[in-house]
């Protein structure tokens, strides 16, 4: 990305994934830790461990879970991940834009959203 002058980049991760996995609920962990959600989290942990070491001014948006359906329009940063949190796929994909289009650099990593 470097070699192509490739400065910013927007990823989609998971909320669960990294030091967010301390805002799931109990019942969550547990659903994570005894299925292939597992797996799925310890990749999306991997890239974001290789974006955070490169020069690129990166962001994993963390969403929890996804629906189908039209958006709220009320997406913004959560704290926590319980077994009712929920965000459309649409909601996902305009904060993904609109982060694209920020002025600056992330100020984190990683954000998790949902609908508050």
């Amino acid at each position: 990305m470097s070699k192509h002058g490739i400065r910013r980049l927007v990823t989609i991760s998971a909320a669960g994934v990294g030091d967010s996995f301390q805002k799931v609920s109990p019942l969550m962990r547990l659903l994570i830790r005894n299925s292939n959600i597992e797996r799925a989290n310890r990749d999306f942990e991997n890239m974001e461990e290789v974006y955070e070491k490169s020069n690129i001014d990166s962001l994993a948006v963390r969403p929890v879970g996804l629906v189908n359906g039209q958006t709220n329009n009320r997406a913004k940063l959560v704290d926590r991940f319980n077994f009712s949190s929920q965000i459309a796929k649409r909601d996902v994909a305009e904060w993904m834009l609109d982060a694209v289009e920020r002025s600056g650099t992330f100020n984190t990593p990683t954000e998790m959203i949902g609908w508050g």
